[in-house]
Formats: C-alpha cells, structure tokens, sequence
C-alpha cells in the first residue's frame, strides 16, 4: 500500500516530460543502448508500470462513487461532457445555425460510415446530438478533480416553435438510429440499445428504432428465450406501426423460425434426460407422467374427501348443539339417537343445556379425539374435587393410626 501511495503523486503527472527530465540527467548515457526505461524500474522490488496501473484502478474505484448517476447515462451522452466548450459556443448560435452545424457532422458520420469508418461516424453522429443535448461540467478543475454528479449539468435545446419541435426531434431519432446501426457494427450491442432506447424516449411510435432494438436482443451469441421474446414483441410492435415494412416481416419470420428450432433442440436434449438415476424412453416418460398425474388427482380427491368430512363433521356437532333441546325437530331427535343422546330425556335435555351455556360462556373443554368430543362439567368438576378431600383424609387418618401404633410399640419396648 506504501508503495501505490508513492505512485499515485505521478497518476496525474505527464509521463513523457519526467521521462525527458530523467533522460536530460543522464547526459550522454542517453544514448547508450543500455538504458533503462523508467516504467521499467521498480519501487520495493515493484515495477513502476504496476503500480501506475495499481493505482490508476483505485482512483477509479474512489471516484466511482461520485459519478453514479453520470456512469447511467449512455456512453454517446457522456462523451459530449468532452466536447462541452464546443457545445457551450454551439448553443449561443441561432436555431439555424445550429441546425446547419448539426446536418454537417450528420453528413461527415454518413461519409465515415459508407467507408466502413464505424469509430469516425460514431464521433461524428455524437457530436451532432450535443449540438442541441450535452453534458456541461460547471467545475473548471474537473479534470484533475474527477467527474462528480453534483458538478453535472444536462443541457437540452428549448424550442420555441412546434416547427422547430418536429425538426429537432426527427434530426435526433435519425442520429440515434444511426448510433445503434454504427454500433451493431463495431458488435458494441449495449451501445446500439441505449441508442434505440433514447429514440423511443423521443417518440415512442418510431417502428426503425423497434426493428433495431430487436436486432440488439438476438444479435449476440448469448442471447437467451428472454431476449427472443423480447425482440419478438418489439418487431410485432414495430410491424403494427410500419405494415407494410418487408424488413420487418422477414425478421419476424427469422426470429419466429430461430424460437422453433431452439425449442426443438431443447426438447430433444433434456426430453427423457433422467428419470431416478437413468435415461428413459419416450413411451416410458408419457406413462410415468400419466401415472403421477392420476396419483395427484387421487391425493388431491382424498384431501377433499377429508375436508369435506371434517366440516360435516363440525357442522353437525354445531347444530346438536345449537338445538332448542325443549323443541326439536325430528331430524334433530333422529340424529341425537344416531349418536346413542336420547333427547326425550328430561335429563339429558337438562345436561345438553348446560353444555350449551357452558359452550357460550367459555367453561367447556372440547377435546376431538377418534370422532368423539370429551367435555368437563361444572358438577363433574365438584364431584372431583369431593373425592380429592376425601382420599387426602383417609390418608391423614392413616398416618395418625400408625404414628399411635408406633409410639405404642416404643413405649412397651416392644422396639
């Protein structure tokens, strides 16, 4: 660490003016063939290119955290903060002006383009968005101080007339447009849709931008079913907004052909994969999935059966007893009988009240077990607590007995 910190003085510094300010020391020695490269020599046994490079990185890493909002932009909008004195002078020109300026570097992307100079028309189709949206750095040191998203201004052109609308924004879906083609063919796939991205936040309807965002998704080696859907949506989209667009038609023929034949390969390299601990054939996997699915539906009835039975079950408990037990029906009296409770039983009536109002005051105790229901009444209560001080008394006339008995034995000399 002691010795990244030694280089980082020398991160900002121009390397060529040390490296001549080392070699004017030397003096003749400059010459000699045998003289070392200062991005050869070494700090604590570390090469000094190392550690530059080392501490290049955790510069980034700190300054990272103060450009989040910055690094979200796409790549074609962060490159204008570059070009920010240019566009400075360029906003302070007339609207035809600037249009003028923006159609010249349009025009030298469209020439760097048909020359297969995909870098050059890329500069160039940026240059001619920051014409009228650019990144402005309000911190003059920014470029020693680092890029902060505080010192960040996004600068867009106001228009003062709807003509002067439709032409900005027609002149902006055709740079974008022309970023996403540039950039599909440098294979900078990410680049190509944010650009397609920016067009549609432009205008939503704009079918060119729809086709290329599609061409993004399925373009890449590594594109998955999600990119296909997708881009299959975007095209469908795009044919809904441009029908007559042949392009369009045969990529989604292309596209829908590519989905069938990848779900194909699919199916043939996983349909029958294992089946516990082994491969198994067609016929044998549809009469596995049959017999499980007849095994679900089997459980799934059972569980109904089960459910159905505990409500009835509970239905029936709740309507015994809910029962004007002084006036039942017949089906009430035929059911109590079905259950072994005799309700022309004065009794029986009396005891089945006093659950019922024990039941709504909270005192009884409903134990389900085996389909049958244990209660606790008061009087069975008191009766137990009755036999509970008799056996404590039988058992304190015991202990009395035999404490006599004892005391009998000793006093004899019996022990």
């Amino acid at each position: 660490f002691r010795a990244i910190s030694c280089a980082l003085p020398l991160l900002f510094c121009p390397v060529l003016e040390w490296q001549t300010k080392n070699m004017s020391c030397t003096g003749d020695e400059s010459n000699d063939s045998t003289t070392t490269n200062p991005m050869d020599q070494t700090i604590d046994g570390t090469p000094f290119s190392v550690l530059l490079s080392q501490a290049a990185k955790l510069k980034t890493a700190q300054s990272a955290t103060y450009r989040e909002q910055f690094d979200r932009f796409p790549k074609f909008y962060q490159n204008s903060l570059f070009h920010s004195p240019k566009t400075v002078s360029w906003a302070s020109v007339t609207f035809s002006d600037q249009m003028e300026l923006a159609v010249a570097l349009k025009l030298n992307g469209n020439a760097a383009f048909k020359k297969s100079h995909f870098r050059d028309a890329l500069s160039n189709y940026e240059k001619a968005i920051a014409v009228w949206n650019y990144l402005e750095n309000v911190n003059p040191k920014w470029k020693s101080e680092g890029i902060k998203d505080c010192d960040i201004r996004e600068r867009k052109y106001q228009w003062k007339t709807n003509q002067e609308k439709q032409l900005v924004t027609s002149f902006l879906i055709s740079c974008y447009t022309n970023i996403s083609i540039a950039a599909l063919n440098t294979k900078e796939y990410e680049l190509s849709r944010s650009a397609c991205d920016s067009a549609l936040n432009v205008n939503a309807n704009c079918s060119k931008a729809l086709y290329l965002r599609a061409k993004t998704r399925v373009t890449p080696l590594s594109c998955g079913s999600a990119d296909q859907d997708a881009a299959l949506n975007d095209l469908r989209l795009a044919q809904s907004l441009d029908p007559q667009n042949s392009s369009i038609k045969k990529e989604i023929n292309k596209l829908r052909t590519l989905i069938r034949e990848q779900r194909e390969r699919d199916k043939q390299s996983y349909f029958g994969f294992f089946q516990k601990g082994g491969t198994i054939s067609s016929k044998d996997d549809s009469d596995n999935i049959s017999s499980s699915n007849e095994q679900q539906m089997k459980l799934s009835q059972t569980e109904d059966e089960i459910k159905y039975t505990s409500s009835s079950i509970k239905q029936h408990h709740d309507q015994i007893l809910q029962t004007d037990f002084r006036n039942p029906s017949p089906s009430a009296i035929a059911e109590a009988e079905r259950r072994g409770i005799d309700l022309n039983d004065p009794l029986v009536v009396d005891v089945l009240e006093q659950m019922e109002l024990d039941k709504r005051k909270g005192n009884i105790h409903d134990c389900i077990g085996n389909g049958q229901a244990r209660r606790t009444h008061p009087k069975a209560i008191g009766s137990d607590k009755h036999g509970f001080l008799k056996t404590w008394c039988i058992l304190f006339l015991c202990f009395v007995g035999l404490r006599l008995i004892i005391r009998t034995f000793i006093t004899r000399g019996w022990l």
